[in-house]
């Protein structure tokens, strides 16, 4: 198994001094989005195994939910983005360059008045 692993914009360091390498790398893949069972079919294992890791890792830690251990992680640089510039950078291209309407900035136009040119304007003088 290699020393680090790489998923996306960010690395994972298996060999740590605050989980094995199994809890890590399912930590890590958990952090992905992926359920149990995903993780169990990527690594042809339980579910149930998955679980059973996770949970070791967080009672190891005293940590309640896999949000906590994550942040743990990441505060003990056990898994770090892989360049801050390039994560910024990403960021900040994704709504230039979404199709997704709600991600693009929107231009906002002023509303016209539709009977401008219908309605004479009334000159007192």
């Amino acid at each position: 198994m290699d020393d680090t692993i790489t998923i996306g914009h960010w690395k994972a360091y298996l060999n740590n001094l605050q989980l094995s390498p199994r809890q890590t790398l399912y930590t890590f893949e958990a952090l992905h989005g992926l359920s149990d069972k995903e993780i169990a079919r990527k690594y042809a294992v339980a579910p149930d195994t998955i679980s059973k890791t996770i949970k070791a890792a967080l009672h190891k830690h005293n940590l309640k939910n896999r949000t906590q251990l994550v942040a743990e992680l990441i505060r003990s640089k056990v898994i770090c983005p892989l360049s801050m510039g390039l994560l910024a950078l990403s960021l900040a291209l994704v709504p230039a360059f979404s199709d997704d309407p709600l991600l693009r900035n929107r231009i906002y136009r002023t509303r016209t008045n539709r009977y401008e040119s219908i309605v004479p304007t009334l000159h007192t003088t």
